[in-house]
């Protein structure tokens, strides 16, 4: 082989790994944001269930005053 062909496939070899690494990485964040998207549903849905239940209370303690 010339020294331009092993050259070359030096740098094809970098090239894949690098894809390879940015697949890596990208497919990370992907799924991290995931989990913080459904750490965030959690919490909303647990806010909401918190302040229905402040309502409840609140209605209950209205109709006892009544």
């Amino acid at each position: 082989e010339s020294y331009s062909a092993i050259i070359k496939n030096e740098i094809m070899l970098f090239v894949a790994t690098w894809v390879d690494l940015e697949i890596i990485i990208l497919s990370e964040l992907s799924q991290e944001r995931k989990a913080v998207k459904s750490r965030v549903n959690n919490a909303d849905e647990q806010i909401s269930d918190l302040e229905d239940k402040k309502m409840e209370i609140t209605q209950s303690g209205q109709q006892k005053t009544k």
